[in-house]
């Protein structure tokens, strides 16, 4: 695949290999210069289930760019739907999270012992204020996301206080002519495909 240089690190960008040729696309506006290489990931485990989906392009990139693997059945079934915990993982990741300078506060929270190795990513986006505990005490990491609660979190993270879901979502209509669920209001969930097409957009643009 193609490699681009970013803050003095590789990372994929979608490519097409067509009769031994790779190619990607810039559009005007997003294409400013820079150092770009063509690398062969010998690691690289094929997803079975994105390869037809309308989000295969994000999805394959964040799996090139290790934001996200396949289960033991090599699968990563992206129309379930998100968890707080896979978002967190997600955008610790995106991000690149400096998970050695957190202070500990889950112990406030009453089903910390469910944690798991989770432990320092909740102590990160707690400190941030990027996420919170419900009213009962509880965390909650197996908890789906409503498109609800995606908006308030990516208020925080990008300091944007106008973003809302329904652009991203006529994006996705207009741009993979598919319809989101959040349609139907926007207390339904929203899934590991849409999560990942919304932070691969705000990286692209810089905005996280």
């Amino acid at each position: 695949g193609i490699y681009e240089l970013v803050d003095n690190k590789w990372r994929y960008i979608y490519s097409e290999i067509d009769d031994g040729i790779i190619t990607t696309e810039f559009t005007s506006k997003d294409y400013y210069g820079g150092s770009y290489i063509v690398m062969i990931d010998e690691d690289y485990v094929e997803i079975r289930d994105i390869s037809t989906h309308w989000a295969r392009k994000e999805l394959y990139t964040f799996l090139r760019r290790g934001y996200i693997k396949g289960d033991n059945e090599n699968r990563y079934r992206p129309n379930e739907k998100l968890t707080r915990i896979e978002l967190l993982l997600l955008l610790s990741k995106v991000q690149n999270w400096d998970l050695g300078k957190t202070r500990g506060v889950i112990n406030k929270f009453k089903d910390c012992d469910t944690f798991a190795g989770y432990t320092d990513i909740i102590n990160y986006a707690v400190n941030k204020g990027y996420m919170k505990g419900y009213k009962d005490g509880s965390f909650r990491p197996n908890q789906p996301i409503s498109y609800n609660e995606i908006e308030a979190i990516i208020r925080k993270i990008t300091g944007n206080s106008t973003f809302t879901w329904d652009k991203i979502a006529e994006d996705i209509m207009y741009e993979k002519y598919t319809r989101s669920q959040s349609r139907f209001g926007k207390d339904n969930h929203i899934t590991r495909a849409e999560g990942v097409y919304l932070l691969h957009r705000l990286q692209e643009l810089k905005r996280i």
